[in-house]
């Protein structure tokens, strides 16, 4: 396809109308370095125009050398008992590897739960027996007179003995595993990959959620940050009128004694505030100042992100503009030539039908594209969103 108004609009007359190829739209023209660099300009426009400023997230998430060298000393308390897990890789969100969240996210729970089975250790294996509401969760065969999520049922023929569930991370050892299966007793490996998609990993997640009410968060102290020193963490965003993110962002507003504050990166507050290195000492921390402060928080964040699209729309805008000119133009000399193709035709014959008809879809074809195409990766919402993730007090 061309994506130069005249060219466009020639090669549909000449290839498309004057043949009567209804599928002319469908078509490449052009050799490939044209077709090419005509499809990497509209690319170009198109992906700056879905832009996220969510590449520092992303690089967090997943990982990189100069965070994994961090090795500061802090002490830091958790004043949610349930919430002391600990970080062994600082330089993702998530601080665990697959298998040892598995192991400290289960041992949290059975603080709590002590109908819940041992983990089994050996070598690089963990066997868990699994509870009660897990094999709910799962569609266990003895559950079948409950409630279960389809979306995380295990079939049946592929339940372990005993509720077992084997898992690993060594992923030769799996492969081996599915190769024994399929050879001696059908396709059912019966050790299993602990990834983070593994429905077990995301009960877990699920169950340490459910382990804060509703509107509660975790507050820590750190004794790397000031004195008195409030880091309210977020995770925002601004969606589009789809529902499309625009906007990313993982920030920290961060509120000094004096009433100072100021607006870092998630990233950058963790590592002041060393939360690599988290230790529970059983320190109370001040939730008071923080809970006074929250409001105010969560307003600076909302501000944060309406400032962030703002900024994002000032880069989008002549690329939206640039799209709905090269749409109108297209559309006009479109137009133009199927209105002149009419006029040397009988206005009952089929092909002047089809060329009409053809007319009416390409308008409602360019009013949805733009409609849709805008509301999607240019245009916010109402409101952006921000959800506080922890608040980190700075103590002495």
């Amino acid at each position: 396809m061309l994506y130069d108004p005249e060219k466009e609009a020639e090669y549909i007359a000449e290839q498309g109308l004057l043949t009567g190829d209804p599928n002319v739209l469908e078509k490449r023209t052009g050799t490939d370095a044209t077709v090419t660099a005509e499809a990497n300009a509209l690319e170009s426009i198109i992906t700056a125009g879905n832009l996220k400023d969510d590449d520092d997230l992303l690089a967090m998430l997943l990982g990189g050398e100069e965070a994994d060298a961090r090795s500061q000393d802090s002490e830091v308390t958790v004043q949610n008992p349930k919430s002391k897990l600990q970080n062994s890789t600082p330089s993702r969100i998530r601080f665990y590897r697959d298998m040892a969240f598995l192991k400290e996210a289960y041992g949290l729970l059975r603080e709590t739960k002590r109908d819940y089975p041992d983990l089994e250790e050996s070598d690089k294996m963990v066997t868990l027996t699994a509870p009660t509401d897990l094999k709910r969760r799962l569609g266990s065969p003895s559950q079948k007179e409950s409630v279960i999520f389809g979306a995380t049922a295990i079939p049946e023929e592929a339940w372990p003995e005993h509720d077992q569930f084997r898992l690993t991370e060594d992923v030769e050892r799996v492969k081996l595993a599915i190769t024994a299966a399929r050879n001696t007793s059908g396709y059912w490996s019966k050790e299993l990959l602990c990834s983070e998609t593994h429905p077990i990993m995301q009960w877990l997640v699920e169950r340490l959620l459910m382990e804060f009410a509703r509107g509660e968060a975790p507050i820590i102290t750190s004794k790397r940050l000031a004195v008195g020193e409030l880091a309210f963490c977020f995770m925002g965003q601004v969606p589009s009128k789809a529902g499309t993110p625009l906007v990313v962002d993982a920030h920290a507003v961060r509120i000094l004694p004096k009433g100072k504050s100021e607006i870092l990166s998630l990233e950058q507050t963790l590592s002041d505030a060393g939360f690599g290195t988290l230790a529970n000492i059983n320190r109370p921390a001040e939730t008071q100042s923080a809970q006074l402060l929250l409001s105010a928080a969560v307003d600076a964040s909302l501000e944060h992100l309406k400032a962030l699209e703002q900024d994002r729309q000032s880069r989008v805008m002549p690329l939206l503009r640039q799209e709905e000119r090269r749409l109108r133009d297209w559309r006009r000399k479109r137009q133009e030539i199927i209105d002149r193709r009419l006029t040397d035709l009988d206005s009952t014959s089929a092909t002047a039908k089809r060329l009409r008809q053809e007319r009416d879809d390409m308008a409602k074809y360019i009013k949805d594209r733009q409609q849709h195409w805008r509301d999607m990766h240019l245009l916010p919402g109402e409101s952006p969103i921000t959800r506080l993730l922890l608040v980190i007090e700075g103590v002495g």
